[in-house]
């Protein structure tokens, strides 16, 4: 799912923010699925497997999106821009620090 890496700088920041997307929308599942498990604690397995298997879906979803729109340019000055619009759009200037933080705590 993830695209191939590149050696040239934009291809490494795009990497980098496609990256912390990834991360970014895995906690966003996270969180909803716990959410929805709380919600639906009395519903069939079959039904909170359905509703994660959703969740799923939409986060797969909304990475293809995202990477198909920022390698859907042949310039590197609009693949950044867009990079950047994805960071700021997504928050992930703080999510970058979030998992920093999270690898200092843990070694």
């Amino acid at each position: 799912m993830r695209p191939p890496p590149e050696t040239d700088e934009t291809g490494a920041e795009l990497a980098a923010v496609l990256d912390l997307l990834w991360h970014k929308l895995h906690d966003i599942h996270e969180q909803e699925v716990s959410r929805t498990a709380t919600r639906l604690h009395q519903a069939s397995g079959e039904t909170r497997a359905a509703a994660e298997a959703l969740s799923i879906s939409i986060m797969r979803a909304v990475f293809s999106h995202c990477s198909t729109a920022l390698f859907d340019s042949d310039r590197d000055d609009e693949r950044q821009q867009r990079a950047r619009m994805l960071a700021e759009l997504f928050d992930l200037r703080n999510e970058r620090a979030s998992l920093r933080a999270e690898a200092t705590s843990v070694s």
